[in-house]
């Protein structure tokens, strides 16, 4: 009977170690194109609770938006463009009753890049930019149409040390080898053979038609032909399509970050503000943000990553022509700093669990318009958002973001204390 049963966990042991053989954090995953398509209608809540009754109200909508991303990464070059375009509406109660409801429409687009050029292994310079363009209408206390507009431009330069890796290909090569050794279809995997396996994974995913069904054809031949290249025994050639079908139309494409680097950089912004009530008029400013970013990620148990980010910054923002709205800002500046971690876990390969904590701190003077001396805009924020994305299919997934935000406010004239929590369910459908 002893025999037996260490001879059951001898098995049971060696199939553990084939199946965590391959370490994904070593895995560096290149390519020179990965687009990506999704529509994403959602609908949330928020609420926000204080101290001081005029904050304290509820509110609710929803809104719809095409996003559309495109990803490269080489050994010289990370490149991230992204384009979102969206459309929202929402309604906002207050618990004071002297203060008008207000029920807000309105669009956005969204567009940016940022660049990370490799003059080393390790040392890159880079540039990155938005363009934000947004327009709302809503309801004023008479009822009244009230627009906004509102166009910024972000430029930034930057250089520094690091690199963060992504090892969701390495992460989908194993959940593959895992299950076709727990059902039997082959008797042992190398390493070797998980990571070209998850070589062969990072060579096709970025591959892109509209005609699915032939895409479809191509990805499970590539995969498959793998097998017949390394001459990995197959027992069931049934089981292997079977498989390998299964992980890749229903396994989340999830990444797990992983590395270290420091950051350098500074930002600008140009933005144009327009407003029609109480009276029609206009504003430009311009800002600058200078800054400096460590983030630090760690793979564990090739199911979850940690991943810190600390960062100092200073910021001045000034008026390009005297400013047409009482008590706004004519000028802003002061520094802050802020840390957060996130955690992303993998419980299945179908499911994500992200929980995301940050702090932020802020030292500001705030000098409004037709004021001499300015005011001190000191504020300490904190944000905790629980993120669960499940994976239906390969082109469709249902996330829930449920978070919960407070902010200390120090000023001269008086201090108040906000909690906003909020809820955001969203079906995410990507067309490829």
């Amino acid at each position: 009977m002893k025999s037996l049963m260490f001879t059951f966990f001898f098995v049971f042991g060696a199939l553990l170690l084939q199946a965590q053989s391959y370490d994904i954090s070593q895995y560096q995953a290149r390519y020179e194109r990965r687009p990506f398509l999704e529509i994403n209608p959602s609908l949330n809540y928020s609420g926000t609770f204080s101290d001081w009754d005029d904050f304290v109200n509820h509110g609710g909508g929803g809104s719809l938006s095409i996003d559309w991303r495109e990803q490269s990464s080489l050994d010289n070059r990370i490149r991230n463009i992204s384009i979102s375009g969206q459309a929202q509406f929402f309604r906002q109660e207050f618990k004071d009753h002297d203060r008008v409801d207000i029920s807000r429409k309105g669009a956005s687009l969204y567009a940016s890049i940022e660049q990370y050029n490799y003059t080393t292994e390790k040392k890159f310079w880079g540039f990155r930019g938005g363009l934000f363009m947004n327009a709302q209408d809503r309801d004023d206390f008479a009822l009244e149409s009230d627009r906004f507009t509102d166009i910024s431009l972000n430029p930034g330069l930057f250089f520094g040390t690091g690199r963060i890796e992504f090892a969701e290909d390495a992460l989908l090569a194993n959940w593959m080898m895992d299950d076709l050794l727990e059902q039997q279809v082959i008797g042992a995997t190398t390493p070797e053979q998980r990571e070209l396996l998850a070589q062969r994974i990072t060579s096709i995913i970025g591959n892109r038609t509209f005609d699915f069904r032939r895409r479809r054809i191509y990805e499970l031949q590539q995969l498959q032909q793998l097998f017949t290249e390394e001459n990995i025994a197959i027992d069931n050639e049934f089981m292997l399509f079977a498989v390998l079908n299964d992980n890749w139309a229903f396994a989340n494409r999830a990444s797990l970050p992983r590395g270290k680097r420091w950051q350098f950089g500074v930002d600008a912004e140009g933005a144009y503000h327009y407003e029609s009530k109480p009276f029609a008029g206009d504003e430009f400013t311009v800002s600058g943000r200078p800054y400096v970013n460590y983030t630090s990620g760690k793979i564990i148990g090739d199911n979850a990553s940690s991943i810190w980010t600390a960062e100092l910054s200073a910021y001045y923002q000034t008026d390009l022509e005297e400013n047409n709205f009482p008590f706004d800002s004519v000028e802003r500046y002061g520094g802050g700093a802020s840390l957060s971690h996130r955690l992303v876990w993998l419980p299945i390969s179908r499911t994500t669990l992200s929980w995301t904590n940050q702090v932020v701190g802020q030292l500001g003077t705030n000098i409004p318009n037709g004021v001499q001396d300015g005011f001190k805009e000191n504020r300490l924020s904190f944000i905790s958002n629980l993120s669960w994305d499940y994976f239906v299919t390969y082109n469709w997934s249902f996330v829930l973001n449920v978070g919960l935000a407070g902010q200390f406010n120090d000023q001269d004239f008086f201090d108040f204390h906000t909690v906003r929590p909020s809820v955001n369910f969203s079906t995410r459908y990507a067309i490829f």
